[in-house]
């Protein structure tokens, strides 16, 4: 696998990426720190905060992201030129818990099983803003960021609100 460490302002981030497996790896260090697992092959996408006892999966959103294989490429190009990385863009988005954990995590491959071991796993789905604000009220919630990758050194950044009611 190759690693590459991303400073964006002031986050860090540091990225593996793995080809032979088709999956990216996102490993924040700052104020949300947690795993982001996005596995092309299976489809999913994971959150697994650090020193957390759940992870959050939800279906891989192949258009807002970027294959490994060209991720790897663009990001060798980008420290051969040494092409400076900026925040293009920013969004978030509202999810919503399912309450149950999920039973059977086999399909989920190695990679998510070793990230998540020992952790419940949970579905989540998302919702829309307005009810979102209401929801925060009285349930718990995380807020986890992390960064896509554009091209040419502009990177997007998304943010995500987890509610569990």
């Amino acid at each position: 696998p190759a690693i590459f460490n991303v400073i964006l302002g002031d986050e860090e981030q540091t990225i593996t990426v793995n080809e032979e497996e088709n999956i990216e790896i996102y490993r924040t260090s700052h104020s949300d720190d947690a795993i982001i697992i996005k596995d092309f092959n299976r489809r999913l996408e994971v959150i697994a905060p650090k020193g957390g006892d759940k992870c959050f999966v939800r279906p891989l959103r192949a258009s807002k992201n970027v294959e490994p294989s060209k991720l790897k490429r663009n990001l060798e190009n980008d420290t051969e030129q040494g092409v400076d990385q900026q925040v293009e863009q920013e969004s978030e988005e509202h999810l919503l818990l399912d309450n149950v954990p999920i039973k059977d995590t086999s399909c989920f491959g190695e990679t998510i099983n070793v990230e998540c071991d020992g952790r419940e796993m949970y579905w989540m789905e998302p919702i829309q803003h307005g009810d979102a604000e209401t929801m925060k009220r009285s349930c718990s919630w995380w807020l986890y960021c992390e960064y896509t990758y554009l091209g040419g050194g502009w990177w997007w950044k998304e943010c995500w609100y987890i509610l569990l009611c």
